[in-house]
């Protein structure tokens, strides 16, 4: 913007008129002035059915107080009523139909998309995931599980997590290591037999369709394990897995908008050839 203004001044605009762009552009730096505009939009986003333009301009300022490294959970509260906010309008306007989901992407606005897009393109802003500074990390077998050490929270990896992705009971917190240990298994990220894969498969899908708790931490799991994931055949046995259970447990409405852009950002990245059976399954989800 300052570049704009030094133009708009070469090209003979006076300066008084544009005193009011300098003064917004000064305001946007200051934090000060962020936080109380951000805190000013968050009210208006509460409504039934948001405007598509407060949605945009909560996005917009939480995106600038990111830049200056401002108050970080103010700009996650800030992320998260994007997210709500966007579904509640989507299914204010676009209702679920044929027992098919209403989409945050169930929109006509090309603005309206890339809101939807951008609130849901980051897995970290989900508001029941643990915060990576304070996450133990993983263990290593070789270590006996008993030395945590560093490694990215939803980056892939050969081992076992420490403790759960997302906030759960401590009741659940010895199946949400299980669960990302049979993930492992299932994928071929740690040795084992075929039944042992199989079972370990089943063990997950047991899993996530009996216990409530256990179901968007599997599905944050999962994604993952398919976040540069180096193994062509491991991340295929992982969107099989995947597919499985959005077909027989998909996850919360909460989770389910960053899962269907997970899936549609994986296969415009990289696509397979038009006629591939997985190519068009995972298509087929992402539209779903």
């Amino acid at each position: 913007m300052e570049q704009l203004l030094q133009e708009a001044t070469r090209n003979g605009i006076e300066e008084a008129e544009l005193k009011e762009y300098h003064k917004k552009m000064c305001d946007l730096q200051n934090e000060a002035f962020l936080r109380q505009a951000v805190e000013q939009v968050l009210e208006e986003v509460k409504a039934e059915c948001p405007p598509p333009n407060a949605l945009q301009k909560l996005q917009n300022l939480s995106h600038q107080l990111r830049v200056l490294h401002g108050d970080a959970e103010l700009i996650r509260s800030a992320s998260q009523a994007v997210q709500q906010g966007t579904r509640r309008r989507t299914k204010s306007i676009a209702p679920a139909r044929d027992g098919r989901r209403a989409s945050a992407f169930d929109v006509k606005s090309s603005e309206e998309l890339r809101v939807a897009c951008e609130a849901f393109s980051d897995l970290s802003s989900f508001s029941k995931l643990k915060n990576e500074g304070a996450w133990k990390g993983h263990r290593s077998s070789l270590q006996l599980e008993l030395a945590p050490f560093a490694g990215k929270m939803l980056g892939h990896s050969k081992v076992t997590i420490a403790e759960s992705l997302t906030h759960l009971p401590k009741s659940r917190e010895a199946a949400a290591i299980q669960t990302f240990r049979n993930i492992l298994v299932w994928m071929g990220d740690r040795p084992a037999q075929e039944c042992q894969r199989i079972a370990s498969r089943e063990s997950v899908i047991n899993t996530v369709s009996s216990d409530p708790f256990m179901r968007d931490e599997t599905f944050v799991q999962i994604l993952k394990q398919l976040s540069g994931n180096p193994s062509a055949r491991s991340e295929w046995l992982g969107w099989q897995l995947l597919l499985q259970l959005c077909h027989t447990t998909p996850p919360s409405d909460e989770l389910d908008d960053f899962v269907r852009f997970f899936c549609a950002q994986k296969t415009s990245a990289a696509p397979l050839s038009s006629g591939d059976a997985r190519a068009l399954e995972l298509e087929r989800i992402a539209r779903e």
